[in-house]
């Protein structure tokens, strides 16, 4: 029995560093930490005075223990009502990562446009400052016509009072011209009920919708009552002109047990006025574009050899329609084999003027030496707020095209394929290829499981 034990004691120092090797093999991935990333930002850029509003810091890539606000600033025209910190922490494969927030609870003192100052936060020693927020405060609101809103709901067993209010930041726009429709359920308490309440979008005939996800609860005063808001935005833009009208939508309460039958909120009707875009001014490079852009052209390379390729890149950013947004016409190049562009689109941000992008890639093949031009570049848009269309032009681009094993100095390029003799052509020889995907998560990997095994079996030899 001793000898036994003595024999089992006698393997711990292997077993330990087993186990050691084990941790530093598994975390050592973990070790290439990225550089800490501060921002700031705020639940919305305008407001009534009697909305709270939350500012928001966010530290991502940085330890919690030595991260802290310096010296919290005061803001002029706000009052500070409250903060809370949380943190979160997440394990994706083998790497880690992390982020600290503190919200800070807004209340605003006067009507006006105000800037948040730039935050000051310490991070492992050094010093990070946030940008400056703009936002802006408008008068105080009060409830709205109950029978404009389909009722109010008062029942303080059944979440309190509730209702739904809907608003529009434009009631006349033109063709494409974006519309931010708000639909906001207001109520005094959480609802006792299992489920959560549904919205139901109305029908937006007549127009484009882009919905945005729902935004956090926020609070807000009313006529003396304190009002917990959750707020759903959509970005419309209408197709055609005319005038459209978009029905209630609808807000479904769920009822709490058998007996407890749900209860519908419904919001007003919104008439929109929709004015065609004019004829006068129009140029001729004109697609439809509404907003407001920038237009940038670019290629990968400025010299290549004749039979290879390069990429022209035309980017357009702004803030409009973006996946109606139609990009500049090249025109053919002679000698050079076209292919049509890849697009790429994305949309940045949810406010009254969604921001975003859009990316046109050509992939271009020059087959004679010289001097290859891409000419300038025509592109125009309508900017609703000053009524007028504006054109943008890119600079011209050359590209040097050396002698390549496809290279020819005066054929223009054949619409025919090609024509392959057998002498031609060679027997492909085949070779053995492995592709290892390192993108794979750690625990989908063979290597992972031979050393799980391979530790548990040392572990299990040294006590038997």
């Amino acid at each position: 029995m001793g000898f036994r034990m003595f024999a089992r004691l006698s393997h711990f120092p292997v077993i330990l560093a087993a186990f050691l090797c084990y941790l530093v093999w598994f975390f050592i991935p973990v070790s290439h930490a990225q550089s800490p990333q501060v921002s700031a930002s705020l639940s919305d850029k305008s407001a009534p005075l009697n909305r709270q509003i939350t500012l928001t810091i966010t530290v991502s890539n940085a330890d919690q223990s030595n991260t802290r606000i310096v010296d919290f600033p005061e803001i002029d025209h706000f009052q500070i009502a409250g903060r809370t910190q949380s943190s979160s922490f997440q394990i994706i494969g083998n790497s880690i990562s992390s982020s600290i927030s503190w919200n800070y609870t807004l209340v605003p003192r006067k009507e006006g446009r105000f800037i948040i100052p730039p935050i000051q936060v310490e991070v492992g020693g050094k010093r990070y400052s946030t940008r400056p927020l703009p936002i802006e405060i408008g008068p105080a609101t009060s409830l709205p016509d109950p029978a404009d809103q389909g009722g109010i709901v008062d029942d303080p067993f059944r979440g309190g009072k509730q209702f739904v209010d809907v608003s529009v930041d434009k009631s006349e726009v033109y063709v494409n011209e974006p519309v931010l429709y708000n639909f906001r359920y207001y109520s005094t308490a959480v609802a006792p009920s299992f489920d959560s309440p549904r919205y139901e979008r109305p029908d937006f005939q007549g127009f484009w919708y882009k919905e945005w996800p729902i935004q956090g609860v926020r609070r807000e005063t009313i006529d003396g009552t304190t009002y917990r808001i959750q707020e759903i935005r959509t970005t419309l833009f209408p197709l055609k002109p005319g005038e459209h009208t978009i029905g209630p939508a609808a807000l479904y309460i769920p009822g709490f047990g058998f007996f407890d039958r749900p209860r519908i909120l419904r919001g007003k009707s919104v008439r929109i006025h929709v004015k065609p875009l004019p004829d006068q001014g129009k140029p001729s490079s004109f697609t439809g574009a509404v907003g407001t852009y920038q237009l940038n052209a670019s290629v990968d390379k400025t010299g290549v050899d004749a039979g290879d390729a390069l990429t022209l890149r035309l980017q357009i950013d702004g803030a409009g329609h973006f996946e109606s947004l139609q990009g500049p016409t090249l025109p053919e190049l002679p000698g050079v084999t076209q292919y049509d562009p890849t697009v790429r689109s994305e949309f940045t941000g949810n406010g009254p003027e969604p921001r975003g992008s859009k990316l046109f890639e050509y992939v271009l093949i020059p087959n004679q030496v010289g001097e290859l031009v891409i000419p300038k570049l025509e592109w125009s848009y309508f900017d609703p707020k000053d009524a007028r269309y504006h054109q943008l032009t890119t600079q011209p681009i050359t590209i040097r095209v050396e002698p390549g094993a496809t290279a020819t100095t005066t054929s223009p390029i054949s619409s025919q394929p090609p024509s392959i003799s057998v002498q031609d052509i060679r027997s492909i020889k085949s070779a053995s290829i492995h592709l290892v995907d390192h993108t794979r998560p750690l625990h989908t990997r063979a290597i992972f499981w031979i050393v799980q095994f391979t530790l548990a079996f040392a572990v299990l030899a040294a006590f038997f």
